[in-house]
C-alpha cells in the first residue's frame, strides 16, 4: 500500500526494494505548448490532406474542418492538464523507470544499479545540466559516461527524501567502479 513519502511522493516497500510513484507536475511551459503545438499539427494536417485523399471522397468543408481542429486541439490541451506519473522500482540488483500517461505505460527503462552511480538533485535552471525539455528540476544518475534523468518537476524537498529512501536499499557511489 503506498504511503506519502515528501510532497507528492508516494512510497511502498517491495520485496528487497521499494517502489516510488512520481506525479509529474504540470508545468507552465508544457501548457504553452500545447496551445500551439495542436495549432501547428492541424495547419500541416489541412495542408497535406489534399495529397493524401483519394481524389473520389468529398472534400469536408470548412464546418468539418473546424470541427475536426477543435476537437484535436481540446483532446490535445486536456492531455497536457493530466500528464502522468514516473515509477521508480529500485532493488539491490535493479533500478527501473516506468513512465505513465492515462493509466497507459509509455515507457520502461531498466538499469543494473552495479553501474549506476553519482545520484543528484539538479535545480532548475537554463544550463546544460538539465536535460528534460521543459527546464524542470530533476533527479540525475550515471551510467559508464552517460547521464539519465527522470522525475521531472520534483522538488528539493520531495528530492531528499527519495534520494534518502534509494540510498537505504541500495548505496550509489559517488565514482564508477572500476
Amino acid at each position: 500500500m503506498l504511503v506519502k513519502l515528501a510532497g507528492r511522493l508516494k512510497w511502498e516497500r517491495t520485496g528487497d526494494g521499494i517502489r516510488v510513484v512520481i506525479p509529474v507536475r504540470v508545468s507552465w511551459i508544457a501548457f504553452r505548448k500545447s496551445l500551439w503545438e495542436p495549432c501547428f499539427y492541424s495547419l500541416a494536417f489541412f495542408l497535406l490532406e489534399p495529397f493524401i485523399r483519394s481524389p473520389h471522397e468529398a472534400d469536408p468543408g470548412w464546418k468539418g474542418w473546424l470541427g475536426m481542429c477543435a476537437m484535436f486541439f481540446a483532446i490535445w490541451f486536456v492531455g497536457s492538464l493530466f500528464p502522468g506519473k514516473i515509477v521508480l522500482i529500485l532493488n539491490r540488483s535493479t533500478m527501473i523507470i516506468q513512465r505513465w500517461s492515462y493509466g497507459i505505460k509509455r515507457s520502461t527503462c531498466k538499469y543494473s544499479t552495479e553501474r549506476l552511480n553519482n545520484l543528484r538533485f539538479v535545480a532548475a535552471s537554463n544550463c546544460e545540466e538539465i536535460r528534460n525539455e521543459l527546464r524542470q528540476s530533476e533527479m540525475q544518475v550515471d551510467q559508464e559516461l552517460r547521464t539519465y534523468h527522470f522525475a521531472e518537476g520534483i522538488t528539493e524537498h520531495e528530492a531528499d527524501a527519495l534520494i534518502e529512501k534509494m540510498m537505504e536499499v541500495y548505496s550509489f557511489p559517488k565514482e564508477p567502479a572500476q
